[in-house]
């Protein structure tokens, strides 16, 4: 499994048809089994994730929120000098949604909700059609 941070040949896309255009080429040539979509909250990532989903419905689009830590799990500490990604549960991600899909099986998780405190209810990621080329995340 490869993760791609980054590419310095991206180019800067308006339109969610070339940045799948663009996808489609790294997947078939590099293998990508992974794309993440970071930035600041209120940029558009849920709405790009959303456009490229609608364009190609086999993409499973993951939440990164559905994984945050319980507040009872979380590093407690200024957050301007936590670690990114410090209150999510990166082993929950990865045994429910990432290993299940690139062996072929159903990737099965429930949502954590911050608001509730509680988790929701479970959702199914079928891998007939969706492998784990195909699973975008959503990082705030």
């Amino acid at each position: 499994m490869s993760l791609v941070r980054s590419q310095a040949d991206a180019p800067i896309m308006e339109s969610p048809q070339l940045i799948l255009e663009w996808l489609r080429k790294r997947i078939h040539s590099q293998r990508i089994q992974l794309v993440s979509i970071d930035g600041p909250g209120g940029t558009g990532k849920t709405t790009l994730a959303s456009s490229l989903q609608f364009l190609d419905p086999l993409i499973a689009v993951v939440h990164m929120d559905d994984f945050d830590l319980p507040s009872n799990g979380k590093i407690v500490g200024n957050p301007r000098v936590k670690a990114i990604g410090a209150d999510t549960d990166w082993q929950r991600l990865l045994h429910e949604v990432i290993l299940p899909l690139r062996e072929g099986r159903k990737g099965k998780y429930r949502p954590f909700d911050r608001e509730t405190g509680e988790f929701g209810r479970q959702r199914v990621l079928a891998p007939s059609g969706i492998d784990a080329e195909r699973v975008i995340s959503i990082f705030r």
